[in-house]
């Protein structure tokens, strides 16, 4: 009796993970709508004062979010995520951001927004060095909601928005 339960188990396993594996995602991209892909571009707009170049902590940090739609169609960006990737000046943890700002058909709108960073390393450049960043868009439009993903590297540069 005890080799019969022993013999269900490795099937509960695997249904459990069939059922962690199947998300449900709706996650889509332009192109599977028909959609032109939109320019997504990061950058960071604030800086931390030279006396507290190599201070650890938490830190805010301004960015401006740049899209661009190509597309023939109105797209609404309803959301903003950025997490930081590897090593860097800072880290990022998963920090969202909503949005409700329609980009016009051949049209470019920007948001900003402000996030805690956390310096927790000194490095040759302080908390003002460069980051990597994974930014994913998420957008809606009339034939129906998809994300953007990239990846950007960022620092302050005083020409940016200034």
């Amino acid at each position: 009796m005890r080799m019969k339960s022993f013999a269900v188990l490795p099937l509960f396993v695997l249904a459990l993970a069939g059922c962690a594996s199947s998300s449900g995602s709706d996650e889509k991209d332009a192109a599977s709508l028909n959609l032109t892909e939109p320019v997504v571009q990061l950058a960071q707009l604030s800086t931390v004062a030279e006396a507290a170049r190599h201070v650890t902590g938490g830190i805010p940090i301004q960015y401006r979010v740049q899209v661009e739609n190509p597309s023939s169609e109105s797209i609404t960006l309803e959301r903003v995520s950025v997490q930081s990737i590897g090593a860097g000046a800072y880290t990022m943890p998963n920090t969202s951001r909503p949005f409700s700002v329609e980009v016009p058909p051949n049209g470019t709108k920007s948001v900003d927004f402000w996030a805690n960073g956390v310096v927790d390393s000194d490095t040759v450049y302080g908390s003002n060095g460069p980051v990597s960043l994974r930014v994913t868009a998420f957008f809606n439009s009339t034939k129906g909601k998809f994300q953007h993903t990239a990846v950007e590297q960022v620092h302050y540069e005083p020409t940016v928005g200034h």
